[in-house]
């Protein structure tokens, strides 16, 4: 712990002195936690603290970066210090060069996708500590490009985030891929070829990968990808691939999309998968939606995703969603069917409001006939809001009814400060101890911007965990009940 101190206070010193060297840039994260976890810290009240430094330097046309991950508790075993990211890139108006660490997404995702989650830390129950929540490469990419062609070439070993950085470089990569590809866009349609060798233990493969995109009309466009095995080509039996395919049509105030997938053994990677075809599930921002959110299986699924948004005059917005998923649990029958209705309008000068509501069945999870309502309320006051969040969600599981209500009421004064408490209900037997008939959840977030560097999160009370999405990537939280502080620096 003292070490980690000493630290802290040097990077905030670094990050004081900083502005000095205008060329330097980056970001240090640092949380603070006491409580208990009765999953990750085995019911025992606990002190922990994670930290995550992102360095870069510019120079020119030259950026050099690093990054340095570690987490501290009082249990030996849980604790690391790890740099665990060094990248290098030289960018000019036709060359893109990357060595190291570095991200990087081929078409939508169903052949490769590497991506971070900005601010999102996992809580491994394996390992029983915390590591940053993204995906990565390490190794080369090398990309030029003209006004309407590209060529790329890239190979390294993706990084398989389900495994900590307590784990070794080898568990941690077990694959390593080599990918060539270009594109090349004539008027408003635009085609892209990618080529991929994977090997691992269990063997290599080749992969290809295709999109078109472009308009049809000034106001219809499109978008299709397929991904497929060489081994088993795209017809068969045994056949592994993915077909992803979108429409999106405007007229007037009128805005429709959508889109289609059929996806077939098509995880690729060893432990996990390295690539991250399209859920078409609608990611909600409203918190028991989201947590009850559709999980794709792609060794077998196939779906469909439509969406209409109507725009009126006065500025207030209708949006219906419907999204359907077939998958080897429900042979021809979709195991997830949802339909979202939501309305935004603003009442006068001074109320925001939006009000959902939603049905659904996941057989995947258990749950039928979902309903959902809420709405979601901001009150303008003079340089300040205040926020009232409702939500309510029943549904049917083995017979038995299931109730969740969650509450919200908050303030905000600009964007300097922020505080809410957040209450939530359930008597789902699934989370509840047995001699408890509903368990209640109650927290209080604070949020203070003394600067437009620094920020500061305190979180304090009973925290319900479940699925969280966001950019399409769904993680699990932990529930929690304690105090939370993060300081995040940007330096």
């Amino acid at each position: 712990m003292k070490k980690l101190a000493l630290l802290l206070l040097i990077l905030n010193l670094i990050g004081s002195t900083i502005p000095l060297l205008a060329q330097l840039s980056g970001q240090n994260i640092a949380e603070f936690r006491y409580g208990e976890n009765p999953e990750f810290d085995d019911s025992q009240n606990s002190v922990s603290i994670y930290d995550r430094l992102v360095i870069d330097y510019d120079y020119n046309q030259f950026k050099l970066g690093f990054t340095v991950e570690q987490y501290w508790s009082q249990f030996d075993e849980r604790n690391y210090i790890a740099p665990n990211q060094v990248r290098l890139q030289y960018k000019s108006d036709n060359w893109d060069v990357k060595l190291g660490n570095f991200y990087e997404i081929l078409g939508r995702g169903t052949m490769m996708r590497a991506f971070q989650v900005p601010g999102a830390v996992l809580d491994d129950l394996g390992d029983k500590t915390r590591s940053y929540f993204h995906r990565d490469f390490v190794g080369g990419l090398v990309k030029y490009q003209q006004e309407n062609w590209s060529v790329k070439a890239l190979a390294g070993q993706p990084l398989q985030y389900v495994f900590t950085p307590l784990q070794d470089y080898e568990i941690r990569r077990p694959d390593s891929v080599a990918v060539v590809g270009g594109d090349y866009q004539l008027k408003s349609h635009k085609v892209e070829y990618n080529i991929m060798y994977l090997t691992n233990d269990a063997g290599e493969k080749y992969y290809s990968m295709t999109n078109l995109s472009g308009k049809i009309l000034q106001n219809l466009s499109y978008y299709t990808e397929l991904t497929f095995d060489h081994a088993n080509g795209i017809i068969g039996d045994n056949e592994s691939y993915a077909w992803y395919f979108n429409l999106n049509y405007n007229i007037g105030a009128l805005s429709l999309s959508g889109e289609y997938k059929d996806y077939k053994n098509i995880i690729l990677g060893q432990a996990e998968a390295f690539n991250e075809p399209p859920a078409l599930v609608k990611q909600h921002t409203y918190r028991t939606l989201n947590r009850s959110t559709h999980i794709p299986l792609p060794t077998y699924e196939e779906g469909w995703q439509l969406e209409a948004v109507y725009f009126f005059p006065n500025a207030s917005t209708l949006t219906f969603n419907h999204a359907a998923a077939i998958n080897q649990l429900g042979a021809d029958n979709p195991v997830f069917t949802e339909y979202f209705l939501e309305y935004g309008t603003y009442i006068g000068e001074t109320l925001d409001t939006k009000f959902y509501i939603d049905y659904s069945n996941s057989e995947f999870n258990g749950e039928l006939d979902r309903y959902g309502i809420g709405f979601d309320i901001d009150y303008a006051l003079d340089k300040s809001t205040i926020n009232i969040e409702w939500e309510y969600q029943t549904f049917e599981r083995f017979g038995t009814q299931v109730n969740n209500t969650l509450v919200s009421l908050g303030y905000s004064k600009g964007s300097k400060f922020s505080a809410s408490v957040l209450t939530e209900y359930s008597d789902d037997a699934n989370i509840i101890e047995e001699s408890q008939d509903f368990k209640f959840w109650v927290g209080t977030n604070v949020k203070w911007k003394p600067s437009f560097k620094d920020t500061f999160l305190l979180f304090a009370g009973t925290r319900r965990g479940g699925p969280a999405c966001t950019s399409g990537v769904c993680y699990e939280i932990l529930d929690f009940e304690g105090v939370e502080l993060r300081y995040t620096r940007r330096l």
